[in-house]
């Protein structure tokens, strides 16, 4: 039961990472266009 506690758990923080990457290029684009435009 550990074992899949703990790949419950890495799927968790891969998707909470892509999604804050997905989030921070987002914010990161619209700066950029805010600046450039």
């Amino acid at each position: 039961m550990k074992a899949l506690e703990d790949k419950l758990q890495s799927a968790v923080v891969a998707y909470l990472k892509l999604k804050y990457k997905a989030l921070h290029c987002a914010s990161l684009g619209g700066q950029y266009q805010k600046y450039h435009s």
